[in-house]
Formats: structure tokens, C-alpha cells, sequence
């Protein structure tokens, strides 16, 4: 029988290096999120409920009829808070009004309706906007391309590295991948209601970021 050939010498372990590449990319903003208020005071919690529900009704319905099969509309919190005041320096604090909150999400389909969605609700009693996002429905293929690219600066940049330590790298030891899509915002209140209507919105896009941590074996030349 012919002799087994010897197994070829391994090169030898010199280290790890640990690197970090990071990417970004942009998808086109395809869905809007809208979340308004009404807000009502009154001496009593009975007749702040009352009155904030009466013109609470009349905005859910006329936003509807601007919504239509474009969104969806959902309650998304409701509050009822005591107003304090101290009469005079050194008096028990007393209720002096109680303060009712109601707030719904709308979501929409279509970005072109948010400028007129927004200015039908506060046309029609809505005194609070809390916040206005866009976002994209899929942002999958986004999120691949971003995790290729950051790979690839990682990898680059290992490369370098080994080679000004005189060195090549080895295999891959750990991969780790964070990062998520981030919706743009914009947040309108009190006084800024009184401006919204007639404005026109960009919805933007939405920026899908990647961060890739790559940990290579360095072995000898």
C-alpha cells in the first residue's frame, strides 16, 4: 500500500480583527400616520366628557368621509385629568376643572391625502395634532441591500488591516447585523394647527440603516 501523503501545514493563528460597516438605504415613503386630538375642560368631568365626545363625533366623521377607503381611523387614547389650583399662597390645592383627552391614529395608503386629511381635522374642531410620520409599507429588499453593502465596507476594511499587520484573513468567527427602518416624523402642536391648513406635505422616504460587526481569524501569509 502507498504511504498516506502528510497532511499540509495549517498557517498558523496571529490574532482577530473586529470591524464594523454600516449602511443606509433610502425607500420611497408609500403610507402616513396622523395622530389628532380633542381636548375639552370643563367645571365638571361629567360635562368635559360630554362635550369632548359631541365634537370629537363630528371630526371622526368628517375626516372619514376624507379618508375614505384610502386609511383607516383608530381610537388610540383617551383621558380624563382634575385641573388643580391653590387659591391662595398656602391653601390646599382644589379641583377647579377637569380636563378630557381623545385621541385617534389615522393611517393612510395614500401620502397625497394627508395634506387635506389634516386640514379636514382641524377645520372640523380637532385642537391637538400630536404627530405626523411617514413610512414605507416593505422595506425588505431595502434592508438586503443595506446588510450587502455594510458587509462589504466591513470586509474591506478588515483587509486593509490584515494586510498592514502582514497578515490575510481567515475565517469568519462571528456576524452580527443590527439596524432597523426609521420613520420620518414631524410634530405639530398648539398654535401650529392654526397653520396646517392649505400646506402642502413631502412625504420623503424612509432610511433603512444597517450596521454589520464582522470578527475574522488573522493567520501568517
Amino acid at each position: 500500500l502507498a504511504p498516506l501523503a502528510a497532511p499540509a501545514p495549517m498557517a498558523a493563528d496571529t490574532g482577530v480583527v473586529r470591524v464594523t460597516g454600516s449602511a443606509r438605504v433610502d425607500v420611497p415613503a408609500d403610507r402616513a400616520r396622523l395622530a389628532f386630538a380633542m381636548e375639552t375642560e370643563a367645571r365638571s368631568a361629567a360635562d368635559a366628557a360630554d362635550a369632548n365626545a359631541e365634537r370629537m363625533q363630528a371630526v371622526v366623521e368628517a375626516v372619514r368621509g376624507a379618508v375614505g377607503d384610502d386609511g383607516r381611523i383608530e381610537t388610540s387614547g383617551y383621558s380624563l385629568q382634575p385641573i388643580y389650583n391653590r387659591p391662595e399662597p398656602g391653601a390646599p390645592q382644589a379641583i377647579v376643572a377637569y380636563r378630557v383627552q381623545n385621541q385617534v391614529v389615522v393611517t393612510l395608503t395614500d401620502v397625497d391625502r394627508v395634506g387635506p386629511v389634516l386640514d379636514t381635522a382641524v377645520r372640523a374642531g380637532a385642537n391637538r395634532v400630536a404627530s405626523m410620520s411617514f413610512f414605507a409599507a416593505d422595506t425588505r429588499a431595502a434592508r438586503l441591500e443595506a446588510i450587502a453593502a455594510a458587509t462589504a465596507r466591513a470586509r474591506e476594511e478588515a483587509e486593509v488591516l490584515a494586510a498592514a499587520l502582514g497578515a490575510e484573513l481567515g475565517s469568519v468567527l462571528d456576524v452580527r447585523v443590527t439596524g432597523s427602518p426609521v420613520a420620518q416624523g414631524i410634530m405639530m402642536r398648539g398654535a401650529e394647527m392654526a397653520m396646517a391648513a392649505d400646506t402642502p406635505v413631502e412625504p420623503g422616504s424612509q432610511a433603512v440603516d444597517v450596521t454589520v460587526n464582522l470578527t475574522f481569524r488573522l493567520v501568517e501569509r
